[in-house]
């Protein structure tokens, strides 16, 4: 997911995480964590970054299956929980979508 951090708000963040979450359960890969956890990993990160207030912010969230014990691509043969990778970065939004709909 690419998700815009505006003023401190996580915009349209219930839709994302909907979308995240109905993925997932589409791969038949559990999270292992709310909704509500996930959002607060994302607000913590953007804190722990001096960015909380900030505008102009792009987040981009990746969730992987998790460790694999060897190379196999088998979804079943994980280790543990699914990764979750989260990179703020400061990056205005392009205006073409804004402008043209």
């Amino acid at each position: 997911e690419g998700i815009r951090l505006h003023r401190g708000v996580l915009m349209f963040i219930a839709e994302h995480l909907e979308r995240l979450y109905e993925g997932a359960k589409a791969l038949d890969m559990e999270l292992g964590l709310s909704r509500e956890e996930l959002q607060r990993m994302l607000y913590d990160t953007v804190d722990a970054n001096g960015m909380a207030q900030a505008s102009g912010v792009h987040i981009r969230l990746m969730v992987t299956r998790g460790l694999k014990p060897t190379p196999y691509q088998s979804p079943y043969i994980t280790i543990g929980k699914p990764t979750i990778i989260i990179i703020p970065e400061y990056k205005e939004a392009a205006p073409g979508p804004k402008e043209e709909g």
